[in-house]
């Protein structure tokens, strides 16, 4: 039998709500109201390379590492180029290269 410390673990999460209503660590209600998916696919921009994009390519940006970081993130530097995009991103350049 699970001592009252397991129990709260093993109880079902909430449903998440409006976003002052959510639950910390929400991923499920991060993902759908959050996404930035459009900005992954178009064509690839002169800046575009393997190490870095011209403009925000997260599908995600608000769960980025490097969110805000004046030295990485695309968002707040004046030159808008993003020298950490997401791992996936390699290979999504190659596929929109190849096009």
């Amino acid at each position: 039998m699970p001592d009252s410390a397991d129990r709260k673990f093993l109880q079902p999460s909430p449903k998440p709500g409006p976003p002052e209503e959510a639950a910390r660590g929400s991923r499920r209600w991060l993902s759908k109201t959050m996404s930035n998916a459009a900005a992954f696919n178009p064509p690839l921009h002169p800046l575009d390379t393997e190490k870095r994009t011209f403009g925000c390519r997260n599908p995600n940006p608000d769960l980025c590492a490097n969110r805000d970081n004046p030295k990485v993130c695309s968002r707040v530097r004046a030159d808008h180029i993003c020298w950490g995009p997401p791992t996936v991103w390699t290979k999504q350049f190659k596929k929109l290269k190849a096009k």
